[in-house]
């Protein structure tokens, strides 16, 4: 159901069931450190689509990486005429031919990797009256971009995750609910890992709870430790969601815990959590998965 990933040296995971399931005892389960890096920045490189200016179809090429780079916004993807190294590519290679009292354009566009590995290809092919497409029709521009997008973005969407059913909790879903006590961007940037990090691990999430639900509530605590260090607890309690009409539909039957604890230098968490929001997201997300299997047995 889940992969176990590793993060933060020296970071330990400690399970607990709460009763009346804590018969299992206490369970410390250190997770060795992989190294696992992301480069945020480079990702975010990679998503972005450089259009290059369109080959073969005339002075109209750098009107047209225009018109495209909207098209694909409107797509929903990130897309743009300045590019840098790392960027995913988009060319536009055409022919333009009169014949008679026509214009017949063929295009292809490719999206490629950096490394040249096509992801994606539209074709397209148009006649037009003689001068029409030389004569600068912005609608016509736009129509052949809006069709090129189209057909990218078809290609290109991510393959639909097929959400896997959560043992012992019949048509439960995950909803993580806001963190307190953490400093700096905590709050905002751990809840959005964490969705992130089960959503990779196929878990069903949602925003609002229904009765079946399963709750994630989380609490930072960053204390002193020595000169210069603090020691950073974060602890994750897993609950059911509170039965209808209840006074506080965000705090339902506690079924366990998920601790995690680490030493860090100190005022490391008073700004942006950054990659340690990531690495901790994806340590938790492998123990409350734990938990829930060893909560769903019989």
């Amino acid at each position: 159901m889940h992969r176990m990933r590793t993060l933060l040296p020296g970071l330990l995971l400690v399970l607990a069931l709460a009763a009346p399931l804590s018969a299992c005892g206490q369970l410390p389960r250190p997770f060795q450190p992989e190294g696992k890096t992301v480069d945020l920045k480079a990702l975010a490189a990679r998503q972005t689509l450089y259009v290059l200016p369109a080959s073969g179809i005339g002075p109209r090429g750098g009107d047209f990486a225009v018109a495209l780079a909207a098209a694909l916004e409107a797509q929903g993807m990130q897309a743009s005429t300045n590019g840098a190294p790392g960027n995913r590519v988009v060319l536009s290679r055409g022919r333009l031919e009169a014949v008679g009292n026509q214009s017949h354009l063929a295009l292809v566009t490719d999206v490629t990797e950096p490394d040249g590995t096509r992801l994606a290809r539209a074709a397209s092919e148009l006649s037009v009256t003689a001068g029409t497409w030389e004569g600068g029709d912005p609608q016509l521009l736009a129509d052949l971009a809006d069709a090129t997008a189209v057909s990218l973005a078809e290609q290109l969407a991510p393959e639909p995750v097929l959400q896997v059913a959560l043992p012992g909790f019949p048509g439960a879903r995950v909803v993580v609910l806001p963190i307190s006590g953490a400093p700096g961007d905590g709050a905002d940037s751990l809840p959005i890992a964490l969705r992130a990090e089960l959503q990779d691990r196929e878990v069903p999430l949602a925003r609002q709870p229904e009765p079946q639900d399963l709750l994630i509530a989380g609490r930072v605590e960053v204390e002193p430790d020595g000169p210069g260090t603090q020691r950073a607890t974060i602890t994750w309690r897993l609950l059911e969601a509170a039965p209808p009409g209840a006074p506080d539909p965000d705090n339902g039957r506690e079924i366990g815990r998920v601790a995690q604890s680490n030493r860090i230098p100190a005022g490391q968490l008073d700004g942006r959590w950054g990659q340690i929001a990531v690495q901790v997201a994806d340590y938790a997300a492998d123990g409350l998965l734990q938990l829930i299997d060893q909560a769903g047995r019989p």
